[in-house]
């Protein structure tokens, strides 16, 4: 941690994005991380983390030696990335009633049919291309309900527990 200076938190753009919600913003960013306190060193380290967008995040008590102020600070922190990133990957369709989904659509979660329209709330993994079909965003909100609302669908796509030796 101490090779590690707050130039590569701003550089990383996260700096800007977190250092408000963060004590960072009490610290110099131009100061080595080995010269900040334990729990600035501890949000520059989950904030590096971060940066790396890995498709999985293993964390091991992440805010035990932060003050409560600070702790609530990353718990907020970590709790909006965990929306962004499950808002990035759903969105309310708007299409031809009884069309079938189109390409780009995922697992539907929840499907209304009109005659004139179809509403789907869908998993995506990339930009609708059907021009019929319109991509709108969703809330965490529409999310929670469409997954409670239908118990088949409640796995999020390659969400599978295995077994790491150790």
């Amino acid at each position: 941690m101490s090779g590690v200076s707050g130039a590569a938190v701003e550089a990383s753009g996260l700096g800007k994005r977190y250092g408000k919600a963060w004590a960072l913003r009490d610290c110099t960013l131009s100061r080595p991380a080995g010269r900040l306190s334990g729990g600035q060193q501890a949000q520059v380290a989950l904030t590096l983390a971060l940066a790396k967008r890995a498709p999985v995040l293993l964390l091991d008590e992440p805010v035990a030696g932060l003050d409560p102020i600070a702790r609530r600070d990353v718990m907020t922190m970590l709790m909006t990335r965990v929306a962004e990133e499950i808002l990035a990957c759903h969105a309310r369709l708007v299409g031809p009633g009884g069309a079938p989904a189109p390409a780009g659509a995922g697992a539907v979660i929840e499907r209304a049919d009109s005659s004139a329209q179809a509403v789907l709330l869908a998993r995506i993994g990339g930009p609708v291309a059907d021009p019929r079909w319109q991509a709108r965003p969703v809330t965490i909100e529409d999310v929670a309900l469409g997954y409670l609302a239908a118990p088949r669908q409640r796995e999020l796509p390659g969400a599978r527990l295995s077994a790491v030796p150790v």
